[in-house]
C-alpha cells in the first residue's frame, strides 16, 4: 500500500502509456506490458541503483512558501539511514529541508482545514544501513504547532526542538544514537518513542510537568536518578512546575536511555 500511494501518479502514467501503446500505436497486449515493465525497471530499479553505485549524490533544498492560513503541520518522515539534524528555523518560513545524500528524496504537501501535511521519504525499493551515506537537515518554524511522525533505521539524530511547539511526536528507529531536546515552551506534549539497541540522551526542561511510561526491556536508564519518582509501575513522574506538561511514552529493549537536563 506504502509503495502505490508513494507512486501512484507514476502509475497512473504507466497506465496511460500502456493505453496508448495498444490504441494509437496498436501494439499486441504483450508487447505492451513488456514495454511497460522495461521502462517501469528502469525508472524504479536500475536507475536509481546505478546513482547509488556511482555514488552519484543530491543535494536539494525545499521551501514551503508563507501561508497565511496554516496554524498546524502534520509532518512525516521515513528515512532509512543517515545523519538527521531537527532545530527550529530562524528564517521563519513555514518549513525548510535540505539534504546531501546518494539517496534522493521524495516530497508531497497538502492543505487542508488550516493544517499542512508534508511527507519526506526515499525510494522504498533500497533498505540501507550505512550511516555515512546522507546528511538531513530540517528547520522547523517556531510559531506553528507540529506533530512530527518519524520512521527511520539507523540514524545519528540530534533533534533540538527547545523552541518549538510540538504537539504530538512519534519516533520509531532501529540502532541509532539520538541526542532529544524536549520543547521549553507554554503547553502540553505527547512523545511516543520505540527504540530497538540504541543510546538515547533526554534533555528535560525546567519547570515542567513530565511524565514518562516506560516499557523497556534489558535496558539501562538514569530515570530515578535525575529525580523522578514512580507514580505506579512503569509509570513516572518529575513535578518540576507550572509552564507546561510532557508526557513520554518509551518502549523497546536493550536500550541505554539517559535523562537530562537542559543546561543555559
Amino acid at each position: 500500500m506504502k509503495f502505490i500511494k508513494i507512486y501512484y501518479v507514476q502509475l497512473i502514467i504507466f497506465l496511460s502509456l500502456f493505453l496508448i501503446l495498444m490504441i494509437f500505436f496498436k501494439l499486441k497486449l504483450f508487447t505492451s506490458f513488456l514495454l511497460i515493465f522495461l521502462i517501469s525497471l528502469f525508472y524504479f530499479y536500475i536507475y536509481p541503483n546505478f546513482i547509488q553505485k556511482n555514488l552519484i549524490n543530491y543535494s536539494e533544498t525545499f521551501f514551503v512558501e508563507e501561508k497565511e492560513n496554516v496554524n498546524e503541520i502534520n509532518l512525516d518522515i521515513s528515512l532509512s539511514s543517515g545523519n538527521l539534524k531537527i532545530d527550529s528555523d530562524t528564517d521563519e518560513e513555514k518549513l525548510i529541508f535540505d539534504y546531501n545524500s546518494k539517496y534522493k528524496i521524495f516530497i508531497s504537501s497538502k492543505i487542508k482545514n488550516d493544517i499542512l501535511n508534508y511527507q519526506i521519504f526515499e525510494n522504498p525499493v533500497f533498505n540501507r544501513t550505512d550511516l555515512s551515506d546522507s546528511e538531513w537537515s530540517l528547520k522547523i518554524n517556531k510559531d506553528i504547532i507540529t506533530n512530527l511522525n518519524i520512521n527511520t533505521d539507523c540514524i545519528n539524530g540530534f533533534f533540538d526542538l527547545k523552541n518549538l511547539k510540538i504537539g504530538k511526536l512519534n519516533f520509531i528507529a532501529k540502532s541509532s544514537r539520538v541526542e532529544l531536546y524536549l520543547p521549553e515552551t507554554e503547553g502540553t506534549s505527547f512523545f511516543n518513542l520505540k527504540f530497538e539497541p540504541s543510546i538515547i540522551d533526554i534533555y528535560i526542561p525546567e519547570n515542567f510537568y513530565i511524565e514518562v511510561e516506560s516499557k523497556l526491556n534489558q535496558s539501562v536508564t538514569n530515570i530515578l536518578e535525575v529525580g523522578f519518582k514512580e507514580k505506579e509501575k512503569n509509570i513516572y513522574y518529575l513535578d518540576g512546575g507550572d509552564k507546561g506538561k510532557i508526557y513520554i511514552k518509551i518502549s523497546g529493549k536493550n536500550l541505554n536511555i539517559r535523562f537530562n537536563f537542559i543546561q543555559d
